[in-house]
């Protein structure tokens, strides 16, 4: 089955592949007219396989005052220019898409060789100051392939006076520009010519000339300071060229990162710690888990990342503790009347003082008991019956925000108590490196986009987008999304560079930061902690058959009986031990728990403990939807064919 399925396959990336089109040759000749208007004539040699439509060519709508006129022709074979007579040139239909800029020639071929010759005035493409004039253009823009074997021949006017003109390259895809001098009364022109110009080059070109060759144009009020604009333009020239060292430098530094992080990342996820826990194991003293505190307990079994199931550990351990005493109740009857819900459930009673307990305590025992009870009931959620009810969805969601609100901040306690800190503690290497590590990639694009002298508009794009990426990864350190939000917009910034070993290098150092980034967890175990950790994971396959974590000699009193429920419920081994409770009801150890804690109690915890996580849909909140058309090729604008 799978060799015709290949076969097919192959069959249809084969197919897929046999259309393409290539721009082989492009010989440009411009001229800067009296009134500042640029005239462009372009002979594109195109090579088709496969069925094509035609052409595109995009020119580009800014900086100038509009298109006069864009015309496309099939040229007589041989002819150049110069050459060229109305009457030899057969007219091709073109159409604007003003969507995207982009003119449509409608000239079907199909396995063949064939040449158009375009011609178009850009009216206003040079601008007069007072002594000078200005040409800054982009012959090429928003190309679809790369052109190969490109000149551009650029006319200059009279007077010829080489001291006043002043030409320069801003394109760095290659090419070379030179100045031709005209002999026997042919005019002087720039030359620029590029064997392979890849896709994203423009061939732009800006130009200071004498403003007498465009004396048609009115000059604009204010000057352009000749010396200035040519100081600038040195030292941009004088940036590209300590582009390469400097690049070099950054790609040094940027090596020395990667290594560094992952250094870093490969002591992270090598568990040197977890590993000696885990053979340290057999040493737990026997019993010492028996009588380990339910909320230490889970606290360490999470790894200090509690869910909000697990305030029911807080209840048990304030009834370790003999604070709080339980007593079974029937349960409501709205729960009766759903098949799937608890008969009975728990009911917690405080029965302590409140001066005994610490801050964490108190803060628990204001928020999740009424006066001096819990009643389970609270957790349950709706019912299939009320979760049909928008109104009764409304309230449930506004109780489970405010539970999920009283957790969030009773966990933050919980983070505070230095006993819990011998077994788990904010891990504050990850507090350090999640914000130095945004801040230094913040720093590392700002200083490429320096070093590959990009334009002031680049610069400032990539600051206000990508700052404000990192602005709000900073805020929410917690919001791992946005994290990677910000490493994307790092990883997207770069591709706006020109290509270097620097860039790449940065690239692998987004890759590695962004996984360093998701396994950097907020806690860390101490040795102890881990070594109780593999404890704990052990015994929770043991609950699960109603087993105590030591071997020896159990318990079977009815107190026990109800801390193995307990621990059972909290190390989420409940659903298995009421299985087991079922099957197997002559067990001395599972009747030790039936004798202090009823199957539909546990049934009731444990519906209670999977029901508390549950929070109803915001029904506030609207839906939209999307949809756009989107294209490959010239259909969607550029320079190429369609």
């Amino acid at each position: 089955m799978w060799l015709p399925l290949a076969l097919v396959i192959v069959m249809l990336a084969g197919c897929g592949g046999s259309k393409k089109f290539t721009m082989e040759e492009v010989d440009v000749a411009a001229r800067i007219m009296p009134n500042g208007d640029l005239f462009v004539q372009e002979l594109f040699t195109y090579r088709f396989e496969g069925s094509w439509n035609g052409m595109t060519r995009y020119v580009d709508p800014k900086g100038h005052g509009g298109i006069e006129f864009f015309e496309a022709y099939i040229p007589p074979e041989g002819q150049h220019f110069k050459d060229f007579t109305y009457d030899d040139l057969q007219r091709l239909a073109v159409d604007f898409n003003k969507d995207n800029d982009t003119y449509f020639i409608h000239a079907p071929s199909a396995d063949e060789t064939k040449r158009v010759y375009y011609r178009y005035r850009i009216k206003g493409a040079a601008v007069r100051y007072a002594d000078t004039g200005e040409l800054a253009w982009s012959f090429f823009k928003n190309n679809n392939d790369d052109i190969h074997n490109v000149t551009i021949d650029l006319q200059l006017g009279e007077p010829l006076d080489e001291e006043r003109i002043h030409y320069f390259l801003h394109d760095r895809t290659g090419g070379q520009v030179s100045l031709i001098y005209g002999g026997k009364g042919e005019a002087s022109y720039l030359r620029y010519s590029n064997a392979l110009l890849d896709q994203y080059g423009t061939a732009r070109l800006r130009v200071l000339f004498p403003a007498e060759w465009i004396s048609e144009q009115a000059a604009l009020p204010e000057a352009l300071p000749l010396e200035t604009a040519l100081a600038a333009e040195r030292e941009r020239e004088l940036r590209l060229a300590k582009r390469t060292e400097h690049l070099a430098i950054a790609d040094a530094v940027l090596e020395l990162l990667a290594y560094g992080a992952l250094l870093v990342l490969g002591l992270q996820i090598l568990p040197f710690r977890r590993v000696a826990g885990w053979l340290l194991r057999s040493r737990i003293a026997s019993g010492k888990l028996e009588e380990i505190d339910p909320l230490l307990a889970v606290y360490i079994y999470r790894k200090g990342r509690l869910k909000i199931r697990d305030i029911f550990a807080g209840v048990f351990s304030l009834r370790h503790q003999g604070l709080v005493a339980m007593e079974e109740r029937q349960a409501p009857r709205r729960l009766l009347e759903d098949k799937k819900a608890p008969d009975i459930l728990p009911e917690f009673v405080f029965t302590g003082r409140r001066s005994a307990l610490n801050e964490t305590e108190r803060f628990f025992l204001d928020k999740f008991f009424y006066g001096k009870k819990l009643e389970t009931e609270r957790f349950t959620g709706p019912t299939r019956k009320e979760k049909k009810d928008a109104n009764e969805l409304k309230r449930y969601r506004r109780l489970s925000e405010r539970l999920h609100a009283d957790f969030n901040k009773w966990r933050m306690l919980l983070d505070h108590r230095e006993d819990y800190h011998a077994y788990v503690y904010p891990n504050r290497f990850q507090r350090t490196m999640k914000p130095a590590m945004i801040l230094i990639h913040f720093l590392m694009i700002l200083a490429l986009f320096v070093i590959d002298v990009s334009k002031s508009s680049s610069i400032i794009w990539a600051v206000l987008i990508v700052g404000t990426l990192a602005g709000f990864a900073l805020a929410y350190p917690k919001k791992r999304w946005l994290s990677g939000l910000y490493y994307f917009g790092c990883f997207a910034a770069a591709g706006f560079l020109h290509d270097s070993s620097a860039t790449g290098t940065y690239a692998v150092l987004i890759v590695i930061t962004f996984i360093l980034s998701l396994i950097l967890r907020p806690y860390t175990l101490t040795l102890e902690g881990w070594k109780l950790h593999a404890g704990l994971r052990y015994w929770r396959r043991r609950l699960k058959r109603g087993k105590w974590y030591s071997k020896g000699a159990p318990r079977y009193d009815t107190e026990s009986g109800l801390r193995l429920a307990e621990f059972a419920i909290i190390l989420d081994a409940g659903p298995q031990l009421l299985k087991a409770m079922k099957r197997r009801s002559s067990d001395e150890a599972l009747q030790s728990v039936a004798a202090r804690i009823s199957q539909s109690a546990v049934e009731g915890l444990v519906y209670s403990q999977k029901a508390i996580a549950y929070m109803p849909p915001d029904s506030s909140s609207g839906s939209s939807s999307f949809s756009g058309d989107g294209g490959g090729g010239g259909d969607g604008g550029g320079t190429g064919a369609f």
